[in-house]
């Protein structure tokens, strides 16, 4: 549908990643992602997640070639029947440094395209950041920590996703099982220097002054024990 035809810019379908008969030189004003409560319609500007979605969509279910000439030719020639393009003809042997979340999905969708990839890793494990410690490390069957410093950003059951290429490879392609991350517990222990080793719950009516004398002090002065309603201190 040509301009003059629909009478506003064309603008290209962010869900579906379609840019047939889009013009980049054409200024096309701000979208809006609009969500209804139930009582009101809250109204919010595009995020940067949404402008990726077509593209990181577009590899994680056709891969890189695929992406490559749908946003190169902005969507005139497309791979045959509009899946995945054939592989390269020209393979290279490619090495990639790092067995995390990063290397791990370049290496993946390299291979995926044809090109001879070798992953080379300084631990004996994957994942890099990402590191869950489970029954297989010492602790109880059920129980599990992250040790970090990164984590697979979404929960299992989180109605909205933006993180696709890392949804698409541990849900769909991988069927990975994914366990809830855990922010914290009043079970866990916790040990200070030179303060013996406690449970959180139990310091639910402590405050910094513990650690830091006039902590509670200062709060007070400066309003804030009104201001945000902190019961816990005198």
């Amino acid at each position: 549908v040509s301009v003059e035809e629909r009478g506003v810019p064309y603008e290209p379908n962010w869900v579906s990643g379609d840019l047939v008969g889009y013009d980049e030189t054409t200024e096309v004003p701000l979208s809006a992602v609009s969500e209804t409560t139930g009582e009101e319609e809250v109204t919010e500007p595009l995020q940067q997640s949404d402008l990726l979605r077509p593209l990181l969509v577009d590899i994680a279910r056709h891969g890189l070639s695929h992406a490559y000439e749908k946003y190169r030719n902005r969507g005139r020639q497309i791979c045959s029947g509009g899946g995945e393009c054939k592989q390269t003809q020209n393979a290279k042997n490619v090495i990639v440094v790092g067995a995390g979340m990063a290397g791990m999905v370049a290496a993946y969708e390299l291979i995926r395209v044809g090109h001879n990839v070798t992953i080379l890793e300084a631990q004996d494990r994957a994942g890099g950041r990402v590191r869950t410690y489970d029954h297989k490390d010492g602790f109880k069957k059920g129980l599990h920590v992250d040790a970090g410093a990164m984590r697979l950003p979404n929960r299992p059951g989180d109605k909205y996703k933006v993180h696709f290429l890392t949804d698409y490879y541990t849900e769909e392609l991988f069927k990975l099982e994914v366990v809830d991350f855990v922010n914290s517990n009043d079970n866990t222990f916790l040990k200070f220097y030179n303060h013996p080793l406690t449970q959180k719950k139990d310091w639910d009516d402590a405050t910094f002054s513990k650690l830091w004398p006039g902590w509670d002090r200062t709060i007070r002065l400066t309003g804030a024990k009104s201001k945000y309603n902190i019961t816990n201190i005198g």
